[in-house]
């Protein structure tokens, strides 16, 4: 879970529709009606959506950081059932992969971290030893809780995600490590070379670049 610098909503997203498409969607439920995304150019609004979110949230899960492509859905944070007036508020919408889209369902959201308002890195960090995503330490009991909640909400320690952290980028570090132990016999510049590596890699657009940030932070690399 990374913090993600939201992109403007798409030209035709105005106010005025979106009290529009609030107003059916209102009566729509009003009547038992099932939820649907209405038509923009005859192409479903989530489609628009989904073009414009992939750019700013490195076509990546808002939550788990997973690589999306067509089959990324529209999350509501704060769920369209309990909140109806903010259906389609464009700071209400995320990216998200399946899996953690259903994870919510129609959970509250009250207390989890909105990646566009927070850091997430101020509040989680991905265990090295056991690849699960937990509190980071040193935070307060109040952020811890919200920690929690955000992390069994979107339930970001499914046994896949732990493998892809290992598979991903784990390879990477270590032989960096590897390489730093036996640094004798290996010249530095290549170590340089192998640390500006993983250090491109904790960044934002990477796959799983919380993990990464984790583990160099771990391993003294990074002090933050």
């Amino acid at each position: 879970m990374i913090y993600l610098k939201r992109g403007s909503a798409p030209e035709f997203w105005t106010r005025e529709r979106v009290k529009t498409w609030t107003g059916r969607w209102l009566v729509k439920r009003e009547k038992g009606g099932d939820w649907s995304w209405p038509q923009v150019d005859k192409q479903p609004l989530n489609q628009h959506a989904r073009l414009n979110m992939a750019e700013w949230q490195y076509g990546k899960c808002a939550f788990c950081e997973t690589l999306i492509g067509s089959g990324a859905e529209v999350e509501h944070f704060r769920s369209k059932a309990h909140y109806p007036l903010a259906a389609f508020v464009w700071r209400n919408l995320f990216l998200a992969c399946h899996d953690c889209n259903h994870a919510k369902g129609e959970a509250d959201h009250a207390g989890c971290i909105k990646p566009d308002r927070e850091n997430p890195a101020d509040y989680l960090w991905v265990n090295p030893i056991s690849f699960k995503i937990e509190p980071k330490y040193g935070i307060s009991d109040k952020a811890r809780q919200r920690a929690i909640k955000t992390i069994k909400t979107y339930n970001l320690n499914r046994a896949e995600l732990k493998g892809l952290y290992k598979a991903t980028n784990m390879p990477h570090l270590v032989d960096f490590f590897v390489q730093v132990q036996h640094s004798k016999s290996s010249p530095c510049q290549t170590i340089e070379e192998e640390l500006a590596i993983l250090q491109a890699k904790a960044e934002l657009e990477q796959p799983f670049s919380l993990f990464t940030r984790s583990y160099l932070l771990y391993r003294g690399v990074i002090k933050r």
